[in-house]
């Protein structure tokens, strides 16, 4: 059998993402391509990468704005006493 699995390196050990038809004891051939892994990243530069970009987005949308939008759209017409809809006059 040939096949082409993703795995990550945890604790020494690869660990496929997907499940293998192997029974315990079976020996394979194991062929390591890190270039072309989706992700070759480690866990620490992923992670420091999402730091620096958290809260990128933070000003450029006024978010109270922005629910009391999506509410009133929802609620249009409905007899609603949601603090987003506009009050009842």
């Amino acid at each position: 059998m040939l096949k082409t699995v993703k795995a990550r390196f945890i604790n020494g050990a690869l660990v496929p993402f997907d499940t293998l038809d192997l029974k315990e004891g079976d020996e394979v051939l194991v062929t390591v391509d890190t270039k072309t892994a989706v992700s070759a990243m480690s866990v620490e530069e992923m992670t420091e990468r999402s730091k620096a970009a958290a809260g990128g987005w933070a000003g450029s949308i006024d978010a109270e704005k922005l629910l009391r939008d999506i509410y009133t759209s929802r609620h249009r017409g409905f007899d609603c006493d949601c603090i987003y809809c506009a009050p009842k006059t």
